[in-house]
């Protein structure tokens, strides 16, 4: 492996009303510094490798043009693909890539590789952002005319590629700094669904560029492991400072990852619990030992199943940062991660919640309730909530099981990956 650092001295912005430093300031001003790392997987033929260099330095003039107030510092890393692969997993550039941010400071990353990537959202991408991971994974392979134009001469694939890469790379810092997609047209931050639509994104909107400039100044500062405070600080001190330090970028990630729709992607742990569920209702026993239950006793149960669900999921999936220095970075992708899944959990567990009180109040009368608990029940709302309850904190325990046959990849990516381009 091989590594070029590049680094071009920027002029200070300044900090007047015309945004620029006083003569005096700028002899003392020192911007804050912002890395980039850029981690590019051959073997690539020698367009792709100039249309990544192009777009490495469009982004770093970019960037230095509209934010001045920071020091971009662009960095390549050269590694070797694997040479058996013909499609990739993101998720497994992604993580080659924390251990590349962690490694060297970076701030954030761009993965090229010249691989298709596999793709779970739609039918193809040519790139994945995760905003919890602080990195995007763009693939070559479809953004090259000779996919579409066979004849396409070597100046033209490389413009096109370069023009391509750079909006990708924007698109993703825009995510990173927590901006929402617009519909305006030629924004960065547009729905980039087509080539077409790539090639169009220009530029950030002003009211974008300064809430980016306003997350940047928070990415640039001084991290905490960085401070005399990490060397007295216990890890658990360290993570919790650090934890609070970044919720605003914990809480972006989150959203950004839709965790909500968790029931959806993830179908075999939903197919399991909600086959558990429809067993439980259909028995006259578990009707008879949940109801005989104390709510409180359902609802520690409950939350004890989520937690456990939560804890085997992230364990056996292999989901969080392990085995690297404590920092700030590793912080709050592991919390931002445990986060996620916890908000999953608790949504599959809503709504299998759900299922089994609609289930319950729709097809069995306080009758039949009556008759199969031997007279110990009188309806209510009770008859029907601790059930449905006791059935959910069951289902999900064994709807874990039943997420082991999700492949981990597969299951890192629906937790890390925020968007397929």
């Amino acid at each position: 492996m091989t590594a070029a650092d590049e680094t071009q001295n920027v002029e200070p912005a300044s900090v007047s009303s015309e945004g620029r430093l006083s003569p005096d300031a700028e002899a003392t001003y020192e911007p804050q510094v912002i890395e980039i790392g850029w981690l590019v997987f051959e073997p690539m033929d020698a367009a792709d490798l100039e249309a990544v260099e192009g777009a490495r330095k469009q982004t770093r003039s970019f960037l230095s043009e509209r934010f001045g107030q920071f020091h971009w510092k662009m960095t390549t890393v050269r590694r070797e693909q694997r040479p058996s692969e013909t499609r990739v997993e993101p998720a497994a550039l992604l993580d080659d890539g924390v251990a590349e941010r962690d490694l060297r400071r970076w701030d954030f990353t761009v993965i090229v590789t010249p691989i298709d990537l596999i793709s779970y959202y739609r039918k193809d991408a040519v790139a994945a952002v995760s905003r919890s991971l602080e990195g995007i994974v763009i693939s070559t392979s479809r953004l090259d005319p000779r996919v579409s134009q066979p004849d396409a001469s070597d100046s033209q694939r490389v413009a096109a590629m370069t023009r391509r890469l750079t909006a990708l790379v924007l698109h993703g810092l825009g995510h990173h700094t927590g901006l929402a997609h617009s519909e305006e047209a030629g924004n960065l931050m547009a729905p980039l669904e087509t080539l077409d639509q790539i090639d169009q994104a220009e530029a950030f909107n002003a009211s974008q560029q300064e809430t980016m400039a306003q997350e940047l100044a928070g990415v640039a500062d001084r991290r905490l492991e960085e401070t005399p405070v990490r060397s007295r600080s216990a890890p658990f001190a360290f993570y919790l400072k650090s934890a609070w330090l970044n919720r605003r970028e914990i809480i972006t990630a989150v959203r950004e990852a839709r965790p909500w729709e968790m029931p959806y992607r993830l179908s075999g742990l939903t197919t399991a619990a909600v086959s558990t569920m429809l067993v439980l209702i259909m028995s006259a026993e578990a009707w008879d030992l949940a109801i005989d239950q104390t709510a409180a006793l359902v609802v520690v149960f409950s939350l004890l199943s989520i937690c456990a669900t939560t804890t085997f999921l992230l364990l056996r999936q292999r989901l969080l940062l392990r085995g690297r220095t404590l920092s700030e970075q590793t912080v709050t992708t592991n919390v931002a991660t445990v986060a996620i899944v916890l908000v999953g959990i608790v949504t599959s567990y809503a709504a299998i919640f759900l299922l089994g009180l609609s289930c319950g109040l729709l097809f069995f009368r306080p009758s039949i309730l009556e008759a199969w608990t031997e007279g110990s029940t009188h309806g209510g709302w009770a008859s029907y909530l601790k059930p449905a309850g006791f059935g959910a904190a069951l289902a999900m325990l064994i709807g874990a099981l039943g997420a082991t046959f999700d492949r981990n990849h597969y299951f890192r990516h629906i937790t890390a990956v925020d968007e397929e381009v």
